[in-house]
């Protein structure tokens, strides 16, 4: 993955924060940082996701209006059967 090189202006307390955490999982102050941006963005974007049951019902829906359309094209469909 190519990588960037970026500046970003944080609060003093909050580098002294990360680097004692960094530090305590053996990692640098980029690959603490780094990991904590792309588990805030899974986690964002898992949010934004459509939950699986807003999935399925929209499929059930639209197969309902397929079915309720066929059916009414149908010559022979009777609605009171």
């Amino acid at each position: 993955m190519k990588k960037r090189t970026i500046n970003i202006t944080l609060p003093e307390d909050l580098v002294r924060r990360a680097d004692e955490q960094a530090a305590l999982e053996y990692m640098s102050r980029s690959e603490y940082i780094r990991s904590a941006l792309i588990n805030k963005l899974r986690i964002d974007e898992a949010a934004a996701a459509p939950d699986a049951e807003d999935i399925i019902r929209s499929h059930r829906r639209k197969a309902m209006r397929t079915y309720l359309k066929d059916a009414m094209e149908d010559p022979e469909f009777d609605p009171y059967e």
